[in-house]
């Protein structure tokens, strides 16, 4: 298989983006962080954070014993561990490629992802990114457990079947979108889809994201958001929440990130945003090849996107 696209430059852009939660394993990196003194600088910081302020066994997760691995992982699955570990892992990605000379003109995160890009283009430290995603995890945990199916069709179309109650919690390319709300409803929406031979499936999380479920807890992360000291990015970074470029009066605002966890994940319009731009280069800085799936799913042309760091059941 080969990538084309036309060559606008000889020089692309490149675009660091970063995945949410669900791509995590026990011992992903552990490689690099035993060959790579950047990458282990950078997350030796992480974790020394994550010790002082949020009191995890992230490190002994991160690197257990190959035997211990599976169960690791299993523990892994668990939101507020989840969190800080890809948080960590995403963020010594990218420092150890910007150390190689890689300079990205703009970040691009999928839900959770885009709080470690808002961390490197200063909008937060490292310290309130962990807690912030900490906090995140712990809240998830709280709420009534949900369902969330991913769904080939535009989301036009999918308002129109949805039940009252279902949330569309991601619009990933044009014709694929994620549904999320309390459990019967998404097996209500499930039986109309296949009545109708429309393709779904299901999403292995027990957290509906990015729905109603989610407002119980809202009050508490904006109680804790507020006491950040945000800042307008250096960098530019592609709202998860609106679809375009993040501003600077948004980003310093503690109720966009609320919204952020609230609200529509509009990776498309993300992927569009960026592309206007020029025909930058896509890096996933994280474990797997989601985004990458996914950039390569938008109706435009296709942008070049690769991965960087292997899937769980990749060598």
């Amino acid at each position: 298989r080969a990538a084309t696209a036309i060559v606008e430059s000889t020089d692309p852009g490149v675009v660091f983006s970063f995945p949410g939660g669900g791509a995590q394993y026990a011992r992903m990196c552990l490689d690099l962080y035993q060959q790579e003194a950047v990458f282990k600088e950078a997350l030796e910081v992480c974790l020394k954070l994550i010790d002082q302020h949020c009191n995890l066994t992230t490190r002994e997760l991160l690197f257990t014993s190959a035997t211990d691995a599976k169960a690791a992982t299993a523990k892994l699955q668990q939101p507020s561990l989840a969190l800080p570990a890809l948080f960590s892992i995403e963020y010594a990605a990218a420092r150890l490629f910007q150390s190689w000379g890689l300079k990205p003109v703009a970040y691009l995160g999928h839900s959770m992802g885009e709080y470690v890009a808002a961390c490197l283009s200063g909008v937060f430290s490292v310290k309130d990114g962990l807690q912030l995603v900490h906090l995140r995890g712990k809240l998830f945990e709280k709420t009534q457990k949900g369902s969330m199916i991913g769904i080939s069709m535009p989301a036009s179309d999918l308002r129109a079947m949805m039940p009252k109650g279902i949330s569309i919690a991601a619009i990933n390319a044009p014709d694929l979108c994620v549904a999320s709300g309390p459990s019967e409803l998404v097996k209500l929406l499930t039986t109309k889809l296949t009545e109708h031979n429309l393709d779904w499936t299901p999403i292995h999380i027990d957290v509906a994201a990015h729905s109603s479920l989610l407002d119980p807890i809202l009050d508490e992360f904006r109680a804790f958001c507020k006491t950040i000291n945000f800042q307008a990015p250096n960098t530019p970074i592609a709202s998860n929440l609106t679809g375009k470029w993040l501003t600077s009066k948004e980003a310093k605002d503690p109720n966009y990130w609320v919204q952020h966890l609230r609200g529509t994940v509009r990776f498309s319009d993300c992927i569009e945003t960026i592309l206007e731009k020029g025909n930058h280069v896509f890096v996933e800085m994280g474990p797997g090849r989601t985004l990458t799936t996914l950039a390569g799913a938008q109706n435009t042309i296709a942008p070049n996107a690769y991965s960087s760091i292997r899937h769980i059941e990749e060598d």
